[in-house]
């Protein structure tokens, strides 16, 4: 099995020569992997592949599961430690197998799998369902780190992406406005030293990565894991799905019901949000990724809400 162009494309933006080698390794890897935990390939379902291979697979005991590849780096192993911490949790998948060394992970599946992205779900329903399953994964933090696994990374780590983007350009900002740049990275420091609970949160909750189980009920994929302040979790929902996201009344409808169904506070939410709007533009430029230029306009309109 072929890993499809776009893919490649992606991984070889995001993680240079790296990603030549793990590309030029992947049929030998998935072939051990199957044949490790008794796995075999079922027809193959149109998920969407963004930085690694996703498919699914049936156990020996004909169980089906999902079967995922990425190539090593930080990311990878910070995500096997939130599934395995967020596991325990309802509205969270479970990890079966894995092996941090290859980062390759099987994990249950949920059908009929269906995303909230594909869901024909009007935007405060969603609001509403993302609220409850954002109060059902946060806990506080304990430790994060386990013997064979690294503590995840913190938001404040996460705030080093702006320096980043200004080393990148050589101490300017590069496309992104200096106005526009300082209001976001000023908000992020503001926001971060104001933080007086620390949570461990999933760090990327958005449509794609909330599927519907069989119970009719909401299930998270594919967390980032970071520890920090529970209202940063809203950040990636507010941002998406593009452009749909970015009216004035869909955001502060959004914030409404989020203060509404959490205990979360409705300021921090809003700044943290275009805070991260502008960081996510960041990343993608340093990733040299398309697609980050409405970012700077969910930023402006959050100013607003």
């Amino acid at each position: 099995m072929q890993l499809p162009p776009e893919l490649k494309t992606t991984l070889e933006a995001v993680h240079a020569e790296q990603a030549a080698e793990w590309i030029h390794a992947f049929p030998t890897l998935l072939d051990d992997c199957l044949r490790r935990w008794s796995l075999k390939l079922t027809p193959p379902i149109p998920w969407p592949l963004t930085f690694g291979f996703v498919a699914p697979v049936r156990m020996a005991d004909h169980t089906p599961a999902v079967l995922k590849l990425t190539p090593p780096g930080p990311g990878a192993t910070h995500q096997l430690t939130a599934m395995e911490h967020f596991g325990a949790a309802q509205g969270a998948v479970r990890v079966i197998h894995a092996d941090p060394a290859l980062c390759a992970i099987v994990m249950t599946r949920i059908t009929p799998g269906t995303s909230m992205l594909q869901a024909n779900l009007c935007d405060d329903d969603a609001t509403e369902a993302v609220a409850k399953l954002i109060t059902s994964l946060q806990s506080p933090l304990t430790s994060a780190a386990t013997p064979h696994r690294p503590a995840l990374p913190t938001t404040a780590d996460w705030m080093k992406g702006f320096d980043r983007l200004r080393t990148l350009h050589n101490g300017t900002t590069g496309p992104i406005p200096e106005r526009i740049f300082e209001e976001g990275h000023q908000c992020f420091k503001d926001l971060q030293e104001t933080t007086t609970a620390a949570h461990i949160l999933h760090g990327d909750l958005h449509h794609g990565n909330i599927l519907k189980n069989h119970r009719q009920s909401w299930v998270a994929i594919d967390p980032q894991g970071v520890i920090g302040d529970p209202a940063y979790e809203v950040g990636a929902w507010m941002r998406n799905p593009t452009p749909k996201a970015f009216s004035l009344p869909t955001v502060q409808r959004r914030l409404d019901i989020l203060a509404e169904h959490t205990e979360l506070d409705r300021e921090r939410m809003r700044r943290w949000s275009m805070a991260q709007a502008i960081l996510s533009a960041c990343w993608s430029i340093e990733d040299r990724l398309g697609g980050w230029q409405p970012m700077l306009t969910l930023a402006q309109t959050l100013k607003e809400a």
